[in-house]
């Protein structure tokens, strides 16, 4: 099971689901100062949420069930120098993972091949075997917290050696009369705290008899009134759950109903589409018009104005051929 929820003091904030075929033949557009750029075929289709535009994915899941989330990081990112290797910024970034990994042994490689271009996030993972990883770039390096090096399975927004570090020390060890943890929730700490406390006691204090509902209520108690968007992935099932601000219905998409092959068109929804329960078939035709409608959106919401060069990636994206059949490892 994992959980991440999208939190903005900000109302309004819009989504796309979008549906990523393997076997596509990808080129990137960033080089680095050798002028070339990263070329890759799709390992694996994937499902991801989009709050930036198409190929820009902001949590997704994979065919081989790695599963990566966004996370504000408060202090701050130090990407690699610019050199010889491809530059992909985060959520090309996060694609090209999601395309290209299927376990955190996978994503350890990739600073070999690629460079983390600009980010101002860290990441969450998690593969179909339950290994956890936290990736953080500081000190111009990725860094992979794995294993003994990840021994909390959560994370917030402060810097995540730094957030262990406090919660070994023991300081936040205050509780009420019925036992519960006394913490500040809007402080990253408190909430990494309340985060971790919800997985420990899951499932004792679990009313709901449903470790869906129970993982969506950690949302709730975690993220309090900010939350935009609450997402629920079962890795093992290929099933992913999702909720937002503006529909507070659970839907979710099975990925075994999904044709990820690449002669396909390509399927996107609006997060937000008034529906219910299972959603796996009620996913559209891709659109360029809407796809470029929410790009504009984002660049607008976030008072920015949209660059002439998107519609260009855009065809760049479209024109992604179809090669040989890819076996799943």
């Amino acid at each position: 099971m994992f959980a991440a929820n999208l939190e903005s003091g900000r109302h309004g904030i819009n989504g796309m689901i979008y549906i990523n075929a393997r076997g596509l033949a990808k080129r990137s557009w960033q080089p680095g100062i050798t002028g070339e750029v990263a070329e890759w075929t799709s390992r694996f289709g994937s499902l991801t949420f989009n709050l930036y535009g198409w190929q820009y994915p902001w949590a997704g899941i994979n065919e081989a069930g790695l599963v990566i989330s966004t996370m504000a990081h408060s202090d701050g990112t130090s990407t690699p120098l610019f050199d010889e290797r491809p530059q992909l910024d985060s959520g090309a970034w996060i694609q090209y993972l999601l395309d290209t990994c299927a376990t955190l042994d996978d994503i350890e490689e990739l600073p070999a091949v690629v460079r983390m271009g600009s980010t101002v996030d860290h990441y969450l993972v998690v593969d179909s075997t339950g290994a956890v990883g936290v990736i953080e770039f500081i000190d111009r390096e990725m860094i992979l917290h794995r294993g003994q090096k990840a021994p909390y399975p959560v994370l917030a927004n402060s810097t995540y050696q730094d957030t262990v570090a406090f919660v070994d020390s023991g300081k936040y060890l205050q509780v009420d009369d019925c036992g519960n943890l006394e913490l500040d929730l809007t402080s990253s700490h408190g909430r990494f705290l309340m985060a971790l406390d919800r997985v420990v006691k899951y499932p004792q204090q679990d009313e709901t008899g449903s470790a869906v509902y129970y993982a969506f209520n950690s949302l709730a108690i975690i993220g309090q009134a900010n939350v935009r968007w609450s997402l629920v992935f079962e890795p093992a099932m290929g099933r992913v759950h999702f909720r937002t601000s503006e529909n507070p219905k659970i839907r979710w998409i099975e990925l075994s109903r999904l044709d990820f092959s690449c002669n396909q068109d390509g399927a996107m929804l609006d997060l937000h589409a008034d529906l219910h329960g299972d959603v796996s078939q009620a996913l559209e035709p891709f659109s360029i018009t809407r796809t470029l409608d929410h790009f504009r959106w984002f660049r607008s919401y976030w008072g920015t104005s949209p660059p002439p060069i998107f519609r260009e990636l855009l065809d760049v994206f479209t024109g992604f051929p179809c090669k040989e059949a890819v076996e799943l490892p």
